[in-house]
């Protein structure tokens, strides 16, 4: 009676809430938010320790929030007062806990003498035992720390009767002073990261697994340790393949890691989050200029003066909303938006700029716009071209080829702007664009913001051709004061997307060494290796991750390891993803902290790393700043971070082929590094005894040593971390500062000084480079024909609630909750493609991609031009726990030759309209 009375005081959003997550996390440790862990109240060891660093009492550190492009500098300052707890009334209460993963109510009465006394069933706490729990009476609710005192027997009812104290004697405020004045619609991410509001899947604490009854069931942290490295070696070649995908919120860290580990077990398909869009972009400079490092900053872009900027599929509004804040701030703003909707940022500009700022054109059309805008500089302002940089700094014969297509009639911009124009109200505005842009570039300072929508059309090849007309005209690069001549900003969704363009790639090695003998040979020299360690590596099969639901060779055991948040929104051709784990020759390992009930359902095993706030992170960022973010709370105690995971397993490989013949006899290629000792002293902790120099403090890796093999391996390369000096950046500098300049050669290279013989592009060894100007083929600006799908963040909503609710949970399961959530999903259609089809508001419509069919409501909207489709990729309630509408119509089939990015943002449908609406929400 006592436990039904407890849950009927809920209220009805609680019980919403509780109806979605309540069957998968059953009998599992978990927590529903951040804001149960104990504060911490100084920095780690694990971050300290052979450092150097000395903390300043007094000090206030900086917390680095960097979740999906709302990354801002946080100072919180912290002030002891009174606790308000010692104050506390009197009287009954109900307290909400969670204990063994339940999520439990009691009744609670706080004594005069200050216990706490709660009747319960069973037990609530061990002896002695630290308790976090909330304590609710009324309006009031206060999350409290408790010591358990006393546990007696009830006298009269089955169960105990718990005695707690108030384990805290003092409280604290915390004044949040932001540094790049984060607009309030960012601030959503930043309260689910502190633990001040709910994410919508609850925070695992507790690795777990599948047993034998398809129930998952809680393990420790040093089984689930054993248990992994046993995967990995059981998959190793010829036994078996294994897959990694790493999502964008893996840190520096954990991406040296993982190329440490994995390389070393002969796994070669490593892929992340950047292969969906982020490495399109890297990959189109490097083809440009010899490497992909950035050359451009954030604040060398958006300050100055004389900026026009070029923003291309780029919706700011809910992937960076503090930089869009910063752009409309500026009094003097100079900006062309180039999209296929009618986006929250392009409102945005519309209202402050004019409508005729925003250019819609035809999904996949971009790179005839930037060929457009060529034509109209090499044929009405020839005087404009840099014939210093392409002499200089240039491949003559590329510009040759690439100015010969150009001036190519097909491209002039009264055709393109028949020709890409959504419907033929927009042609003339195009055009306008068309000669202002090619005016802005000659007289201006240009930079060029790109989306990720943009990598997703059509790959590299806009990218390579906006980068070509910057190029053209000299405006690509630094000048010999410093001062931005112009070129392009990359801005990353996630802290992580950046890192992963190193190495994370099964074309690579970390510090984009190439996948050949000399790169393999080089790679393992910088790691300690003996130089024939990854040669074995060349021999394995090429798998991007869009290809890993291919089926399962016959007789051929998979591994899909997957570290990071939110793995299931990137699986494209969902129905072969299912065959493939539901496969008995696959084997889905999960390192994610919020697990969804998708691979909750489908991974063997879950170990989590402990939530954003308890832990530390070290992100490079786009435009290559290094950040890192500090922990505010204490991790669980059964969590590690992602990197101390893969270390500890390979500590736990180490140790299995020290003490065992048969792992020695079948794995000859360790079995060698262990009779070296290398395994040893390059895993195993030195309390071991086995010659580990690899120290742990408090179950972490020590990040100094980790920093100090960073500098070690990337010593000689582009990517080497260093002042603009050259001289390498400490990690006590990192912690004192919070946020450092990276970028090593290739960055303080891009100069365009006039010197003879002076170049200032180069490969990933400083090798100086010429700037090789792409001609795309014919294939590369084929545009799509018929009725085109469009997928990506803008909402096409004017509802606010639903604007919030897209930048909360854009890249990342970090989601505000069930009922800020639209309850169902709509199919998008311009009113232009509803009249063609005779098709009203409301009414259903089956949308068909690659034999995939889903039956959706229609909603035309004037957010869309033309014949186009558009599906925005934001949770709905109806799909919570269930399969993704969005990705059941992905395909991978189309790639881009030159990334294997695939071209989700172009996909042609067919759409039938029908009789009656069999949706289900």
């Amino acid at each position: 009676m006592e436990r039904r009375r407890a849950v009927t005081t809920r209220s009805k959003s609680r019980k919403m809430g509780r109806i979605l997550m309540k069957q998968p996390f059953a009998n599992l440790p978990v927590i529903a938010h951040a804001g149960f862990l104990e504060e911490l109240q100084d920095l780690p060891a694990y971050l300290t320790a052979d450092s150097g660093f000395t903390a300043d009492p007094d000090a206030h550190f900086a917390w680095l929030f960097s979740s999906a492009g709302s990354q801002g500098k946080i100072h919180i300052q912290e002030q002891a007062l009174p606790s308000e707890l010692d104050n506390l009334p009197q009287g009954r209460y109900l307290l909400r806990c969670f204990y063994f993963g339940q999520e439990i109510a009691r009744h609670a009465v706080l004594r005069s003498n200050g216990q706490l006394e709660v009747p319960s069933e069973g037990p609530l706490a061990a002896p002695g035992g630290v308790l976090i729990a909330q304590l609710e009476h009324d309006e009031f609710a206060q999350v409290v720390l408790l010591r358990e005192a006393s546990t007696q027997r009830h006298p009269e009812e089955a169960g105990v009767i718990h005695q707690f104290l108030i384990y805290r004697s003092s409280a604290r405020i915390a004044h949040r002073e932001i540094m790049n004045q984060m607009p309030p619609d960012g601030l959503v991410k930043f309260k689910i990261s502190v633990g001040e509001q709910r994410p919508l899947h609850p925070l695992h604490i507790s690795p777990s697994v599948l047993d034998v009854t398809g129930r998952r069931v809680p393990l420790f942290y040093g089984e689930a340790v054993e248990r992994f490295a046993d995967l990995l070696l059981a998959h190793r070649p010829p036994y078996g393949r294994t897959l990694v995908y790493t999502g964008g919120e893996s840190d520096y860290f954990s991406q040296l890691a993982t190329h440490e580990v994995f390389r070393l077990l002969g796994v070669r398909n490593l892929s992340g989050s950047g292969e969906l869009g982020n490495r399109a972009l890297s990959r189109s400079q490097e083809l440009l200029t010899g490497q992909e490092a950035p050359f451009i900053r954030l604040e060398q872009a958006l300050q100055g003066p004389q900026r026009f900027f070029l923003l291309s599929g780029w919706n700011g509004f809910v992937t960076h909303l503090p930089v869009l804040d910063t752009l409309l701030r500026t009094p003097d703003l100079d900006a062309y938006l180039v999209e296929v909707v009618v986006s929250e940022t392009a409102k945005a500009l519309a209202a402050k700029l004019g409508s005729d700022r925003v250019l819609l054109i035809k999904p996949g059309t971009d790179s005839h716009l930037a060929l457009a805008v060529a034509h109209e500089i090499l044929n009405h302002h020839p005087q404009a071209i840099d014939q210093r940089f392409i002499s200089q700094f240039a491949d003559p014969e590329t510009f040759e080829d690439y100015a010969a297509l150009a001036k190519s009639e097909i491209f002039a911009p009264e055709r393109v702007a028949a020709s890409i124009a959504p419907e033929p109200a927009y042609e003339e505005r195009l055009l306008h664009g068309i000669r202002a842009i090619a005016r802005k570039l000659i007289e201006k300072v240009p930079v060029h913001i790109p989306g990720s929508g943009l990598s997703q059309s059509r790959g590299v090849v806009p990218h390579c051709l906006w980068s070509n007309a910057l190029a053209m005209v000299g405006k690509y690069g630094l000048r010999p004061d410093g001062q931005l001549a112009g070129g392009v900003l990359r801005l990353t969704s996630l802290g992580g997307d950046a890192i992963q363009g190193l190495g994370m790639s099964p074309h690579t090695f970390l510090g984009t060494l190439p996948f050949s003998e000399e790169g393999a040979k080089e790679s393992a020299e910088r790691m300690g290796l003996p130089p024939q360690a990854y040669q074995r590596l060349l021999r394995e099969p090429d798998r991007p991750f869009l290809d890993f639901s291919e089926p399962t060779q016959a007789g051929q055991r998979e591994l899909i390891v997957c570290i990071g948040t939110g793995l299931e929104r990137q699986l494209v051709d969902r129905s072969r993803w299912l065959n493939k784990l539901r496969s008995p020759d696959t084997t889905l390992v999960v390192i994610d902290a919020n697990p969804s009930p998708f691979l909750l359902k489908h991974a063997a095993l879950i170990i989590p790393p402990p939530p954003e706030v308890a832990t530390s992170r070290l992100y490079l960022t786009g435009d290559w700043n290094l950040n890192v973010s500090l922990p505010r709370r204490c991790a669980p105690p059964e969590t590690r971070t992602e990197a101390t995971i893969l270390y500890d397993t390979m500590a736990e490989i180490s140790r299995s082929l020290r003490e065992d013949r048969d792992y020695r006899e079948g794995h000859p290629d360790l079995a060698e590094l262990v009779q070296s000792g290398y395994l040893q002293s390059r895993f195993e902790a030195p309390e071991w005894g086995w010659g580990g120099t690899l120290p742990r403090q408090n179950g972490e890796v020590c990040r100094a040593h980790l920093w100090q093999r960073v500098l070690n391996y990337t010593q000689g390369l582009y990517c080497h971390p260093t002042h603009a000096s050259g001289q390498a950046i400490t990690w006590a500098e990192l912690l004192q500062a919070g946020a450092l300049p990276s970028g090593g050669v290739g960055y303080h290279r891009q100069v365009l000084k006039d010197l003879p013989d002076y170049k200032p592009f180069s490969d990933h060894h400083g090798k100086p480079c010429d700037f090789r100007f792409f001609v795309p083929k014919e294939a590369d600006l084929a545009a799509p024909a018929g009725i085109v799908l469009s997928s990506g963040t803008p909402v096409l909503s004017d509802d606010k609630q639903r604007v919030r609710f897209a930048i909360a949970s854009h890249q990342t399961q970090r989601t505000v909750g069930v009922l800020d959530m639209p309850s169902t999903r709509n199919l998008y259609i311009s009113f232009a493609l509803a009249e063609e089809l005779g098709v009203h508001e409301g009414q259903p419509v089956r949308i068909t991609h690659n034999g995939n069919s889903l039956i959706l409501p229609a909603q035309p909207v004037v957010h869309l031009k033309g014949r186009s489709a558009y599906l925005d990729t934001h949770y709905t309630q109806a799909e919570v726990g269930r399969e993704l509408p969005l990705t059941v119509l992905s395909s991978a089939r189309g790639r881009c030759p030159y990334s294997d990015i695939a071209t989700l943002k172009t996909t042609t449908v067919t759409l039938e309209p029908q009789e009656e609406n069999p949706y289900v929400g």
